[in-house]
């Protein structure tokens, strides 16, 4: 394995406040898909197409659009590497949600890996499935947040691609351990006291 995949394991899991994740565990998620440099403005996914392929932007910058109620492309997010783009779709077998194409000033450094593949790697019992299911937590609870985020934006009066950048660039808060415990009681069911 190349130690180019652990340090950029390592970097997307401070980027997106993956606590505990073993960067060499997810190294093997990454060392399972292909590595590609991709042009500016190439679009790498379409609203609406089957979710064939999970992409992990390495470095560069990714436009995120969806359809406004017109059916026109807004613009929601822009998102800079290292992040994970397109795993809902894996997850739940929805086709794409959203238009993502490379942006910024220059192309993007993607890897791809198949969707049949991830799922195999987030349902893995050893240490790669763990690391890969507590990514994708961590990408989720960030994508939450940063959607609450654009959302006060909108209301504060900025316009749709201002809220998109203001939030779409950074973790909006770090992670940590207790967060993810809090998380897992809630999600089985245990009624947690306020504070």
């Amino acid at each position: 394995m190349s130690a180019g995949f652990v340090d950029v394991a390592r970097k997307l899991a401070e980027s997106i406040g993956a606590v505990g994740a073993d960067p060499l565990f997810l190294a093997n998620m990454f060392a399972a898909g292909s590595l590609a440099e991709v042009p500016l403005n190439h679009v790498i996914c379409t609203y609406g197409s089957p979710s064939e392929k999970v992409f992990l932007l390495v470095d560069g910058t990714v436009e995120i659009e969806k359809p406004d109620a017109s059916g026109g492309l807004r613009p929601i997010a822009l998102v800079q590497g290292p992040a994970m783009i397109g795993h809902m779709g894996a997850i739940d077998g929805s086709t794409r949600s959203a238009t993502c194409r490379v942006s910024g000033q220059t192309s993007a450094t993607i890897i791809s890996l198949d969707t049949d593949h991830f799922r195999r790697l987030m349902g893995r019992p050893d240490g790669t499935g763990g690391a890969v299911r507590h990514l994708v937590l961590a990408c989720l609870i960030r994508q939450l947040g940063n959607t609450n985020l654009t959302v006060s934006s909108l209301l504060d009066g900025m316009s749709e691609r201002e809220a998109a950048t203001e939030t779409g660039t950074h973790p909006i808060q770090d992670i940590t351990e207790k967060d993810l415990h809090l998380l897992q009681a809630v999600l089985r069911g245990w009624s947690i006291p306020p504070g």
